[in-house]
């Protein structure tokens, strides 16, 4: 088996190649946005561009020296903040404006110094709570007297509902 290198701000994949996660603000890419990712994609002849869970873009098949000319190219697309998720500005269920919302949190986020661990925070517009509200480790459910606030949720293995904070 080769010796592979620690790459900072990417992802080691199974061949001994390197991913990396792209921001995608809230899941909102701009065509222009998607024009410049595909352009730097197909300098790499990356064939595949990968959409996680996490409403992220994956460019996976880097070599170590690729990277951080890639990340340099993308600009702010290779800064990856914590997971934040909303609900789409134009559901017919919407009680609060969760999206506009979710934007002025992530930018936040964004603007300090990353987080210590892996932290995922969902703004969800109604109690349908399509963002995922509930279950993020913080996580705000819009209902008619304001938001909710909710922390330590968990959708993974063990699901859990986060405990109410209102």
């Amino acid at each position: 088996m080769s010796e592979v290198q620690e790459v900072k701000g990417a992802m080691l994949q199974r061949n001994d190649t390197y991913g990396i996660k792209l921001r995608t603000p809230l899941g909102v890419v701009l065509i222009e946005d998607m024009e410049k990712i595909i352009s730097v994609a197909k300098e790499l002849n990356i064939k595949t561009l990968k959409l996680t869970g996490g409403q992220r873009i994956i460019l996976s098949g880097l070599t170590a020296e690729q990277v951080e000319p890639t990340k340099a190219k993308l600009g702010a697309f290779a800064v990856t903040p914590p997971h934040m998720q909303a609900c789409s500005e134009t559901c017919k269920f919407r009680i609060l404006d969760g999206y506009k919302l979710a934007t002025i949190l992530e930018q936040a986020i964004v603007d300090r110094a990353p987080l210590p661990a892996k932290t995922k925070f969902g703004v969800s517009s109604c109690p349908h709570s399509c963002a995922q509200g509930l279950v993020r480790d913080f996580g705000l459910v819009g209902k008619k007297n304001g938001w909710s606030l909710y922390m330590g949720g968990n959708s993974a293995s063990k699901p859990e509902i986060g405990r109410a904070h209102v």
